[in-house]
């Protein structure tokens, strides 16, 4: 069986637009970092992924301020060569509402989604709780769904992938809590996908440390991680480094 491919998702959430511009600047370098470190661990260990995608993830839900640019920050990232996630969460889905203070309402919402569309972001992210359609064009659709405080039923789950499906995305993203029944109800929720045929479009996050091998896990579509753990975007999230050196344990 061929080894799977790990895509790696680098979120990006400065507070200001000269921020965002830096961090998208930083990297192709830090990419080129990693990709050594790759090739450096392939040469000594064997791995279990064949190779590395990278991609970003712009939060532009953390721009607290009236700088926001998408078609500037999509122009730049473009001659970067780089490939993006936009995202712009609705507040309740922020971990840390404090830092995402400048969602207006859910029409202005929608107009940063579309403008993301028109500038080629590759992918877009919304929450299943907070739907709005859109004409994707070549975008391709993340639909997500986030419960920060306590782990949904099982028949929530399924209520709610069924919900997602109608949907039609390209990737299905569910993020909650590993304590109590997390852990399990993880591995159902996993063996449900299969049964459904999406498997191989799921993304299954839980949050916290006890949660932090789900983000290692090859069978995610995308892992989500900081370059540095001092970025950290979401509890339990690993450095893009410890990412890496878990694909050789």
């Amino acid at each position: 069986m061929d080894k799977p491919q790990l895509r790696l998702v680098i979120p990006i959430t400065a507070s200001t637009m000269d921020e965002a511009y830096e961090d998208l600047e930083s990297l192709p370098r830090a990419f080129l970092d990693l990709q050594q470190l790759y090739t450096l661990l392939a040469i000594k260990r064997r791995s279990k992924v064949s190779s590395i995608k990278y991609l970003y993830e712009w939060r532009a839900d953390a721009i607290q301020d009236d700088s926001l640019n998408i078609g500037t920050f999509a122009a730049v990232a473009s001659d970067l060569g780089l490939e993006g996630i936009f995202t712009s969460r609705h507040p309740s889905e922020c971990v840390n509402p404090p830092l995402f203070r400048f969602i207006r309402d859910e029409a202005y919402r929608k107009e940063l989604y579309e403008k993301a569309v028109a500038t080629g972001f590759a992918w877009i992210d919304r929450e299943a709780k907070h739907w709005f359609e859109l004409d994707l064009r070549k975008t391709r659709s993340i639909v997500s769904y986030h419960a920060f405080d306590e782990v949904p039923s099982l028949r929530c789950l399924h209520d709610i992938i069924e919900s997602m499906m109608n949907k039609s995305p390209d990737v299905f993203k569910l993020v909650f809590p590993a304590v109590g029944e997390g852990v399990h109800r993880r591995s159902e929720v996993k063996i449900h996908a299969h049964k459904l045929g999406i498997e191989n479009k799921l993304v299954s996050i839980l949050l916290g440390p006890e949660g932090s091998f789900s983000r290692i896990d090859l069978e995610n579509y995308f892992a989500y991680t900081p370059l540095s753990i001092r970025k950290a975007s979401a509890p339990g999230q690993l450095s893009a480094q410890d990412t890496i050196a878990a694909c050789f344990e």
